[in-house]
């Protein structure tokens, strides 16, 4: 592995560790946390960023670790503003009620990104040695 990539592998894993850790604290800071089922609504929460550890181990082209980067930053980013904006700026009853959906459109672009991933990853004469 060259060097852009494992630079480019930790911008993956940094993002991934910061989106996980804010996801857990916005759920933490939400909802009642005593109870077993906020546990169970932050572990929905935060399943769209594993498989990412996963694409890790499977890529190996410096294009698919920037597609990565470039994924998780959205997916994860894009995912925790929404959630902060509809939990803490503007409140309404209806605003949790992101806290779940938004893992839903995240899976559904991490599924995307993963098919883009392998397609470039077989496309790219770089992954084949």
């Amino acid at each position: 592995m060259n060097r852009t990539n494992r630079i480019l592998q930790l911008a993956v894993i940094t993002v991934y560790v910061v989106a996980v850790i804010a996801t857990t604290w916005i759920g933490i800071r939400g909802f009642d946390i005593k109870k077993l089922v906020p546990i169970l609504f932050i572990l929905w929460a935060i399943s769209p960023y594993i498989p990412f550890t996963l694409l890790l181990r499977v890529i190996k082209t410096t294009r698919a670790f920037l597609l990565l980067f470039l994924g998780i930053v959205i997916i994860a980013g894009g995912g925790i503003y929404l959630i902060v904006d509809a939990m803490f700026i503007h409140v309404k009853a209806q605003g949790t009620l992101l806290y779940f959906q938004i893992p839903i459109y995240q899976w559904i672009l991490v599924i995307l990104l993963a098919f883009l991933l392998l397609k470039i990853e077989k496309s790219t004469p770089e992954s084949r040695k």
